[in-house]
C-alpha cells in the first residue's frame, strides 16, 4: 500500500495528470490484489502515448469447486483445505470481475459482450474502452475529433473466460483480466535511461554484509546460431534473442543472496525507493516499474527495467527479485543488445558464444 501511495505522489509531482485510472477498476484491482490473484501493476513510459498504467491476470480454474466440501487431484489425493479456499477464490472473482464490467459500461465509449453456453463450452469475452477519468475521478468525454483508435489508452478493460471440452468427466477453464490506461502524455519517455547516474545512487545499498554476491558474465556475437528451441528448454537456457541474436551482445549480472528475509526486504526496500526517486526526478527516461516490491516462489519478478528506446539494441538495466527454499535473491542484470538473465544463473559463472562454465561450490 505504502509502495501505492508512493506512485500517486510520483505522478502527481512530475506534472498536471492527463488522466487517472478509473475507480471502480482501482477498487476491482484491490480486491484482486487482497486475495492473491494479483500482486502489482505496472507503469511504464516506453510506448509513445506517454506514461501508461496496466495490469494483466491469468487463472486456470476448475468449473463448480465452489460448491464443493473437498477434491480430489488427478493422481488421487485429495486438495488441502488452503488450496481449495483458494481454488474458490478463483471463482467468486470471475463474479466480481462481470459486476465490475456491468457498471462501467455507462463510462464506455464503445462495450463488446459475447457469451456462449453450451456444456463444458462455456465461453465469455467482454471489452470496455472507457472515457478519460478526471483527478475527482468523473468520466470525461474525449475531445472532438480525437484518433479513437488510440482512445483505448486512456483506459481498455478487457475480460475473457474459456471452459475446455469435458474430458473423462474433468472440467477446466481459464479466465483472463487486462487494463491500461493513459497517465501522463507529458511522461513519454525521450531519452534512454541513464544508467550510470543510477547505479551511482544504488551501488552503495550492495554492501550489505548479511548478503552473499556472485557475478554472471553471458557475451555472444551475432554469428552465433544460438540453441535450438528443444535444447535450450532441456538445458534450461535463456538465451538472449533465441534462437538467433541480432547483434553482439554481453550481459554482467550482479546476484546478491540473503538467508535472512528481514535483510532481504529491508534492501529491497533501498534499491526500490531508490529507483522511484530517481524516475520522479527523469520521467522522461525510458523505464518500466512495477508498483510494488516482493519476492516471487521460484522464478524471478522484473521490478524494474530501464534503458534504450529501441528495443532489442542498446544498453539496459534490470532489477529482479526472487525467493526459493535455500534463500532470497536480487539480481542486478546490465546488458548491451540483451534481454534477460539465463534460467541458469543460479549456477552459472559465464557463458562465451554458447561455452558454459558454472560455479563448483554451492551457495
Amino acid at each position: 500500500m505504502k509502495q501505492f501511495i508512493f506512485f500517486i505522489i510520483l505522478l502527481t509531482a512530475q506534472s498536471v495528470c492527463y488522466a487517472q485510472s478509473h475507480p471502480k477498476v482501482d477498487s476491482l484491482f484491490c480486491y484482486l490484489k487482497e486475495i492473491g490473484m494479483v500482486k502489482a501493476c505496472e507503469y511504464n513510459n516506453f510506448r509513445q502515448y506517454g506514461l501508461l498504467k496496466r495490469f494483466s491476470i491469468s487463472q486456470n480454474v476448475v468449473p463448480g469447486i465452489e460448491k464443493q466440501e473437498s477434491y480430489v487431484m488427478p493422481d488421487g489425493s485429495n486438495m488441502s483445505a488452503e488450496q481449495l479456499q483458494m481454488e474458490k477464490k478463483k471463482i467468486h472473482a470471475i463474479e466480481y470481475i462481470r459486476k465490475t464490467i456491468a457498471e462501467l459500461t455507462k463510462d464506455a465509449i464503445e462495450s463488446h459482450n459475447f457469451e456462449f453456453h453450451e456444456p463444458c463450452k462455456d465461453s465469455i469475452v467482454s471489452s470496455l474502452t472507457l472515457k478519460k477519468v478526471s483527478e475527482n475521478g468523473t468520466p470525461m468525454d474525449m475531445p472532438e475529433g480525437f484518433d479513437y483508435k488510440r482512445s483505448n489508452q486512456f483506459g481498455r478493460i478487457f475480460f475473457k473466460y474459456d471452459m475446455k471440452p469435458c474430458k473423462e468427466g474433468i472440467y477446466t477453464a481459464q479466465w483472463s483480466l487486462s487494463y491500461r490506461v493513459l497517465l501522463d502524455m507529458t511522461s513519454t519517455a525521450k531519452s534512454a535511461l541513464n544508467i550510470e547516474s543510477l547505479m551511482q545512487i544504488l551501488e552503495p545499498m550492495f554492501k550489505d554484509k548479511n548478503m552473499t554476491k556472485r557475478t554472471i558474465v553471458v557475451r555472444y556475437e551475432n554469428d552465433f546460431k544460438g540453441y535450438d528451441d528443444k535444447v535450450a528448454l532441456k538445458k534450461g537456457y535463456d538465451f538472449f534473442n533465441m534462437p538467433k541474436p541480432e547483434y553482439d551482445g554481453e550481459s554482467n549480472t550482479l546476484v546478491c543472496k540473503f538467508a535472512d528475509e528481514t535483510s532481504a526486504k529491508s534492501v529491497l526496500k533501498h534499491v526500490m525507493d531508490g529507483v522511484r526517486h530517481y524516475i520522479a526526478a527523469n520521467p522522461n527516461e525510458a523505464y518500466t516499474i512495477l508498483s510494488e516490491d516482493y519476492f516471487s516462489d521460484g522464478y524471478l519478478t522484473n521490478l524494474f527495467s530501464g534503458g534504450g528506446i529501441m528495443p532489442r539494441k542498446g544498453n539496459k538495466l534490470d532489477i529482479y527479485s526472487c525467493k526459493d527454499s535455500d534463500g532470497f535473491y536480487i539480481l542486478v542484470n546490465f546488458s548491451r543488445n540483451c534481454f534477460n538473465v539465463p534460467k541458469d544463473w543460479r549456477t552459472l559463472k559465464k557463458r562465451i558464444h554458447g561455452e558454459s562454465e558454472n560455479y563448483k561450490e554451492n551457495w
